[in-house]
């Protein structure tokens, strides 16, 4: 075979070979952006599962304040009625 017949398939096999690996970098860069694509997507989602979660921890914070600032009315109003029990019945005997 003569050298320009070798340099000639030398010159498409280095051809051929470039535009494979042009292929397999497409690929790898096809898959990289869909990959970007939905961390970008997750990662949304995520934020917008925090932020619900976040408010409806707000809200149960509140519900307990809101229980809590109430929970001392009815002891303190047994407290009350169970004094005012005992005065009217230390005034009932005082009296007879």
């Amino acid at each position: 075979m003569s050298l320009a017949v070798q340099l000639t398939e030398l010159r498409g096999d280095f051809r051929t070979g470039l535009a494979d690996i042009k292929g397999s970098l497409q690929v790898l860069v096809e898959r990289s952006e869909r990959q970007a694509t939905d961390i970008d997507r997750e990662r949304a989602e995520r934020e917008a599962g925090d932020r619900m979660l976040g408010e409806r921890l707000d809200e149960i914070e509140r519900e307990q304040h809101r229980q809590q600032r109430t929970r001392w009315q009815a002891p303190g109003l047994a407290s009350v009625a169970a004094v005012a029990g005992g005065a009217a019945a230390l005034w009932d005997a005082l009296r007879h």
